[in-house]
């Protein structure tokens, strides 16, 4: 098993309106585009092939009636439809191979399941999702994604369209991804699952992915405690709240 980290999905009430606010703070983002049968739409702020998917809905009854078990939908259901950063997704070369691996594991698997999005232009980029489950982890296990395309096109792919670019914030890249939880246990079993190196701390775990690492901190705060996402090289220290999570940029 290689994964890499593939992006963050963020639920918004407004992927317009998030766009505005990421780029007034220094972001480079763009409309994404619809999941036509599924009832969503998205826009995409990126750091080199690892982006943030902000995520909304268009018709709420295709969401309803097209919704897949511990999908990204099921979690914002779950969520009871609160803003905020909602799942994880990790990029393979080998889906159909991690779905028997999964399934021999004893953990619940659904997939691969054949994915597609209309982009702003009107081309369909296509992809593969694997969900899978294990009900006695804490925080949901992130799903697997295979693209159609190799990472290397897709990349020169994506930066001739500028949806990859420069941001005003600098060069920036996902360094890492924090999640508050009371149970630091949650973060020995995303690591052995996935295969990751586990690195542990007194009061947090780092696991580590090219493209980002994620990192579990214990926190007792009786309040909830956002996500947060850090990237660094940045031309400036800066940090925003954007609808329930918190991004923190940098210098290098």
């Amino acid at each position: 098993m290689n994964y890499q980290f593939d992006h963050i999905i963020h639920y918004v009430a407004s992927p317009e309106k998030t766009l505005e606010i990421a780029k007034a703070f220094g972001l480079h983002a763009v409309e994404g585009g619809c999941h036509e049968t599924r009832g969503t739409y998205n826009a995409l702020c990126y750091f080199d092939l690892s982006y943030i998917e902000w995520i909304g809905i268009f018709n709420q009854q295709l969401v309803d009636e097209n919704h897949v078990p511990l999908s990204v939908i099921s979690s914002i259901k779950e969520s009871d439809y609160t803003e905020g950063i909602v799942r994880l997704a990790l990029r393979t070369t080998q889906i159909e191979k991690d779905a028997q691996l999964f399934r021999e594991k004893g953990l619940e698997v659904i997939g691969p399941i054949d994915a597609k999005r209309r982009r702003p232009d009107g081309e369909l980029i296509y992809w593969k999702q694997l969900y899978i489950n294990d009900p006695t982890i804490e925080v949901r296990l992130p799903f697997l994604i295979e693209w159609q395309e190799p990472d290397r096109e897709r990349r020169e792919s994506l930066q001739r369209q500028s949806i990859i670019a420069e941001h005003k914030l600098g060069s920036l890249k996902l360094q890492e991804i924090r999640i508050p939880i009371s149970d630091l246990t949650c973060a020995k079993q995303w690591g052995d699952i996935f295969h990751l190196k586990q690195e542990t701390e007194k009061n947090e775990v780092r696991l580590r992915l090219s493209g980002g690492d994620i990192v579990f901190h214990r926190s007792h705060k009786k309040e909830a405690e956002s996500y947060e996402v850090l990237l660094h090289d940045a031309t400036v220290d800066a940090s925003t709240t954007i609808f329930g999570a918190t991004y923190r940029c940098y210098k290098k």
